[in-house]
């Protein structure tokens, strides 16, 4: 499959005989790699009708197909470090981009990873986002940000948007750039609080989702659907 690091594809379910097909947008959460296999960061959530399906209905060797891909999300080119700025599986695109940064040799930059999690179990991309530091040449510094953290759990309390003044106080917004991920209210607020703050508009870099149920439609409808690639991609799905 081509695509870009940052870009989107909807997997569809067609579901079984007689039932719901089901249809979601998922960012890429890696470049693409030699073997092809592509990966995704998805949220098992109730009520999430693409979840349902994963849970109780899609298997192993069942067949997935995906539409795309589509959209042009990047990270921002700036003097200065890069604020990036994610709420759970908001996280999907900005790992994908540093693989792209890593794998062109554009990693001498500084970075600051702030990231909204619910608690340590919750933090999806812990792992990749230690083993890309543990490569990238700039300073690489991951700060995750949890709302319902344990008592022994160690980190950042409470929710980002609130904490981001002070865990952004010594960056030099001027010369900075910033990419924001995540439901379309975090984004909404942590770009506002950015801009505010003297980030040049120029150098933010939007990836906003709406946070509602997939898409459902009859398997029995007569209306053509749209036109999809298909293969088997279950081997390939993170979540």
């Amino acid at each position: 499959l081509d695509y870009r690091a940052g870009q989107v594809a909807v997997l569809h379910w067609r579901g079984a005989s007689g039932g719901a097909a089901v249809a979601r947008t998922y960012s890429f959460a890696t470049a693409p790699t030699p073997s092809g296999r592509l990966h995704f960061l998805i949220r098992l959530h109730e009520g999430g009708a693409f979840s349902r399906a994963l849970l109780e209905a899609i298997r192993p060797g069942d067949r997935l197909e995906l539409e795309g891909p589509s959209g042009e999300f990047a990270l921002p080119r700036a003097p200065g470090p890069l604020l990036a700025i994610a709420a759970g599986t908001g996280l999907a695109p900005l790992l994908a981009l540093f693989d792209e940064a890593l794998e062109a040799g554009e990693d001498t930059g500084d970075v600051h990873v702030l990231v909204a999690a619910r608690d340590r179990a919750a933090f999806v991309g812990a792992v990749r986002l230690a083993s890309l530091g543990a490569r990238w040449r700039g300073r690489f510094e991951v700060t995750p940000v949890f709302s319902r953290a344990g008592a022994d759990e160690a980190g950042e309390r409470g929710r980002l948007v609130d904490r981001l003044p002070s865990l952004i106080a010594e960056v030099d917004l001027a010369r900075a750039g910033a990419a924001v991920c995540g439901p379309a209210g975090f984004v909404d607020a942590v770009s506002a609080h950015v801009l505010a703050r003297g980030l040049p508009a120029d150098r933010l870099a939007r990836d906003p989702f709406v946070a509602a149920a997939p898409v459902e439609v009859s398997a029995t409808a007569t209306s053509t659907p749209p036109p999809v690639s298909s293969t088997s991609l279950w081997p390939s799905l993170k979540f």
